[in-house]
């Protein structure tokens, strides 16, 4: 494998995993603003919190491996 090959590959994997934390962020976000509590029984209310809950959290999950992302950057490589 060239190394060209293993840095799109890196890159990929990176992807992959920036966008599944994001949303999985974004899913949990949404699953706690939308549970209501009622008198008897707990339910799920789809409203505009569910919806900007899951935004939220997107963007929580997408700026938190942006910040890794560069701190990673920024670190010294060993051997050059």
């Amino acid at each position: 494998m060239s190394r060209d090959s293993e840095n799109k590959t890196g890159k990929d994997l990176n992807r992959v995993i920036v966008y599944a934390t994001s949303i999985s962020f974004g899913g949990l976000a949404a699953f706690l603003l939308s549970f209501r509590h009622m008198r008897k029984d707990p339910a799920l209310v789809f409203s505009s919190r569910t919806v900007v809950g899951f935004i939220a959290g997107f963007l929580a999950g997408f700026i938190f491996w942006k910040i890794v992302q560069r701190l990673n950057e920024k670190k010294p490589r060993p051997g050059g």
